[in-house]
């Protein structure tokens, strides 16, 4: 393996969304035997955790879904694309039609609505998560000021399935536009063409390293492109079961040093670069 990729949420990080002293060292000596490491995430680059942005061995990120591609050190973009202008309201006037929670992420900051947050606790039970975007997302009177700008992302959380479900039915025939989840209650979109999978692939041919010679570690259905595109793919045992046919390997789960065991058996058995 000459990189490897990795999902936050799921999979890299525990549930309460610390990353593991064990998971740390295992990532420290796959670099240190030249592996290229990348985070592969649907969050913006500004809501990665600070610890990760922290460490000098991981240099690369795939963050909102595969729409921007970021050297940590030197802040290059490697990649960006953004929804057709056209396409964002039209998303969110859709959004508004539901029982929503709705945000925009806009050059790597998601944003979020002020009325909106003291509805967030009912859309997002989980102390964790919810701790996790009322720390990192930036508060605005509404997201309609912000609409005409570059928008890498349009996500929504919804009360039910079954208003996802919908939404996905009157969206999922634009070519425009890609859409996606990490649960079962959310939505993402970005624009078309765009996923992690294909951000692999860029990242890859940036590097001069073919997707055949990495391996990708996920979880969710944002992860099903990017474990596709990967020449070994693994996803965590409490990973969905959509994402788990897809796999070569299921490795141990978040809780359990899931991505450190996997990296510590994969450079036992291949030789230093």
């Amino acid at each position: 393996m000459k990189l490897i990729a990795f999902d936050l949420d799921g999979t890299l990080l525990t549930d309460d969304k610390r990353l593991t002293e064990r998971t740390e060292k295992a990532l420290k000596r796959a670099a240190e035997r030249g592996v290229r490491l990348a985070v592969a995430t649907g969050r913006p680059l500004t809501a990665l955790p600070e610890r990760i942005k922290e460490l000098p061995f991981i240099h690369y990120a795939i963050t909102t879904d595969g729409a921007r591609i970021e050297k940590f050190q030197t802040g290059e973009i490697i990649y960006h694309k953004v929804i057709a202008p056209e396409k964002v309201r039209p998303i969110f006037e859709i959004f508004k039609e539901y029982d929503t929670i709705r945000e925009i992420y806009i050059d790597g900051v998601g944003y979020i609505a002020r009325h909106q947050l003291a509805y967030l606790a009912d859309f997002v039970p989980k102390k964790a998560v919810l701790d996790y975007l009322l720390k990192t997302r930036r508060v605005v009177d509404d997201l309609d000021s912000l609409m005409d700008l570059e928008v890498e992302k349009a996500h929504a959380l919804f009360k039910t399935v079954e208003d996802r479900s919908d939404v996905i039915r009157r969206l999922s025939q634009d070519d425009d536009l890609t859409l996606c989840d990490a649960f079962m209650i959310n939505l993402e979109i970005s624009a078309g063409g765009v996923n992690k999978g294909e951000g692999l692939k860029i990242l890859g041919r940036h590097l001069g390293i073919d997707t055949s010679e990495m391996a990708a570690f996920g979880d969710s259905n944002n992860d099903a492109a990017m474990l596709k595109a990967a020449g070994l793919s693994i996803c965590m045992a409490n990973g969905d079961d959509r994402t788990k046919r897809l796999a070569d390997l299921i490795a141990p789960s978040n809780y359990e040093d899931g991505v450190a065991q996997i990296i510590e058996a994969l450079i036992a058995r291949e030789p230093a670069v």
